[in-house]
């Protein structure tokens, strides 16, 4: 068996709580580049998924 190393790190998720509740929220939405939970959990779907032989890739989940 293989084992693999895999790491997620979305730039700011628009549609989470933690974002929502910031004061500058608006602000952050027009100013910053962000993505949606749906993004980041298709992109962790697709990581699950994937053959085991497929080794450092990068995998974009959006503008950021």
């Amino acid at each position: 068996e293989t084992q693999q190393l895999v790491a997620v790190s979305p730039c700011i998720i628009s549609d989470s709580g933690m974002t929502e509740r910031r004061s500058d929220y608006p602000r952050v939405l027009q100013e910053r580049e962000t993505v949606t939970a749906k993004q980041v959990a298709d992109v962790v779907y697709g990581l699950l998924t994937m053959s085991p032989a497929i080794s450092n890739e990068v995998v974009p989940i959006g503008p950021c």
